[in-house]
């Protein structure tokens, strides 16, 4: 499993996907690619209600921009490429 800052654990499973947990192991979500490649996260959080603290969704986002930037760099290279920009 590994520990991101602020007690929020992500481990990744065989298919590829995530499993995203709080430190007292609450399972908050799951972290899934899309057809287009890039991840998101679908939260988990049955029965409870109340809020989300920035640090929180924080740590989340870091999570998907490490995911993603392979994804979008290729993206960002091919449109420089066709373009010349």
């Amino acid at each position: 499993m590994n520990s991101l800052k602020h007690g929020i654990k992500v481990e990744k499973q065989l298919n590829n996907t995530y499993k995203v947990y709080y430190d007292n192991n609450v399972f908050l979500g799951d972290i899934f690619a899309k057809e287009d490649g890039f991840y998101d996260f679908w939260p988990e959080y049955p029965g409870r209600g109340g809020y989300w603290p920035a640090y929180l969704l924080r740590e989340i986002a870091n999570k998907l921009d490490q995911l993603n930037e392979p994804y979008q760099k290729d993206i960002d290279t091919y449109f420089a490429n066709k373009c010349g920009c």
